[in-house]
């Protein structure tokens, strides 16, 4: 029971994962010239595009996964206080 509930390396590679397909599609249609990735403001096609689409597979993870970990082991830990302190209560009504 001591184990962590949501690793962030579980995150990481589940939101990396997730988007890899997404991304792999726009750096090719980007590559063709077909559609844009935007960067700064700016568009970018072809190789310029498709490299920045493939470094973006790894920062969608790491921002997807540190705001997920943090939110998650925050409720998690804040539903494990409110359950000790409610369990608490439960067991000082059934002493009286």
């Amino acid at each position: 029971m001591n184990r962590k509930r949501f690793p962030f390396k579980r995150l990481f590679f589940a939101y990396t994962f997730a988007i890899l397909p997404f991304m792999l599609i726009v750096a090719v249609l980007s590559l063709l010239g077909i559609t844009p990735i935007h960067a700064n403001g700016k568009p970018f096609y072809g190789v310029q595009g498709f490299f920045i689409a493939i470094l973006l597979i790894p920062f969608f993870g790491i921002i997807m996964g540190a705001l997920n970990w943090i939110f998650l082991n925050l409720g998690d830990y804040l539903y494990s206080v409110v359950l000790d302190i409610w369990g608490n209560r439960k067991q000082e009504y059934r002493e009286e």
